[in-house]
């Protein structure tokens, strides 16, 4: 499913939280920008809000060509889909949506995430969605931007960034070590 695979890509670009990529909007895609404004939640039935989850959370981010290349495939496959569901279709402005416009539920997304993962040997069974989030901290972490400007893009704290989502490689490590060893020794 080519509209999952976009979800997972722009989750991990993006360090987004599952039910930021659920509620993330057509609306919300403006002036160059993804604006990370409503979340997707479901306890019994989906829940819908109209906020992010904290203040930090709320934020935009620069949409590159890849990710724009992307949307405007969503956005491609939602207009066949509507043609082909007629009447039927649940016109709404989530951008992750079933072929018959409802928008995904977060356990959807950490659902199919664990079988993609346990049907594949090369990955580690350890792996969840949430650490797509891990990943992006860190990789933008280890391409040396600023731990700073690595939270606002996540919208978390520098505090929570580097204590829940940053890791460190062994190479890091011993880039550390001989940068310390270079100006003691």
């Amino acid at each position: 499913n080519i509209i999952l695979e976009y979800a997972y890509m722009i989750g991990l670009f993006y360090g987004l939280r599952r039910e930021e990529i659920c509620g993330l909007r057509w609306s919300a895609i403006r002036n160059g920008n993804i604006h990370i404004e409503h979340t997707v939640s479901r306890v019994n039935t989906l829940v819908v809000k109209d906020r992010a989850k904290t203040d930090a959370s709320n934020r935009h981010c620069a949409i590159l060509p890849e990710i724009d290349e992307m949307l405007a495939r969503i956005k491609t496959e939602q207009a066949r889909n509507r043609e082909l569901f007629g009447n039927t279709y649940h016109d709404s402005d989530y951008v992750f949506t079933w072929p018959d416009g409802k928008p995904f539920a977060p356990d959807y997304l950490t659902h199919k995430f664990r079988k993609i993962i346990d049907s594949s040997e090369a990955l580690d069974r350890r792996l969840h969605l949430h650490n797509l989030r891990a990943s992006c901290v860190s990789i933008l972490a280890h391409r040396g931007i600023s731990i700073s400007d690595v939270a606002q893009w996540i919208g978390d704290s520098v505090d929570t960034t580097t204590k829940y989502y940053l890791r460190t490689c062994s190479k890091n490590q011993l880039q550390t070590g001989q940068a310390m060893a270079d100006i003691l020794f």
